[in-house]
């Protein structure tokens, strides 16, 4: 009995390994860590440029913000948020966002949707390029999101309140410039309500 266990452990442990091994393979991460990076990390977020504690936006009723504005050429590789208003809130705050200048949003969705949360309902939630902790009210997105020129994002709170604590973090990376084939990030909501 104690060999028989032995193997299963023995068997799942190689199969883990594997497992990671391939993936690390798939995804190339151990073979980026060799190369030459030539870019400049950034971060903008909603820290309190006073240096005290205020490190959050207020959205009245019905406002649009704009939040972030990145001149190009660069790539997001990280946006976290969290927001602390009403109920069902992430189905209410409305996140655009637009490429070198677009006049309409290669973005454009509920904030819950963007980051997998639907229904308004937050929920813990992991997968390759999204993640939700703290019972899915701390969103990181992992989305490569390129532009050359600019990045615009706004939010708009479709609400019946408020939103008194708007909290983000984007980080990205500056690069002297992005191939012509370079594709961009689209996500768009739609909801269809059939007879």
């Amino acid at each position: 009995m104690r060999i028989k266990f032995f193997g299963t452990i023995l068997l799942l442990f190689l199969s883990a390994q594997t497992f990671a091994q391939q993936s690390a393979k798939d995804f190339g991460f151990m073979e980026n860590l060799i190369k030459p990076q030539d870019y400049k990390a950034k971060r903008i977020s909603s820290y309190d440029r006073t240096g005290g504690n205020n490190d959050r936006y207020r959205i009245n009723k019905g406002e649009t913000i704009v939040f972030a504005e990145i001149n190009g050429p660069a790539i997001i590789t990280h946006f976290w948020n969290t927001i602390m208003p009403e109920p069902f809130y992430s189905a209410k705050v409305v996140l655009r966002v637009y490429w070198d200048g677009e006049k309409e949003p290669s973005i454009e969705a509920p904030i819950g949707d963007f980051f997998c949360m639907g229904n308004g309902v937050d929920r813990r939630f992991t997968s390759y390029p999204m993640d939700a902790g703290s019972e899915g009210r701390a969103r990181n997105s992992y989305w490569q999101m390129p532009f050359k020129k600019s990045a615009k994002f706004t939010v708009t709170n479709e609400g019946e309140i408020d939103v008194v604590s708007f909290y983000f973090q984007l980080d990205y990376r500056e690069v002297k410039s992005l191939p012509d084939y370079t594709p961009y990030f689209h996500a768009q909501y739609r909801q269809e309500y059939p007879h």
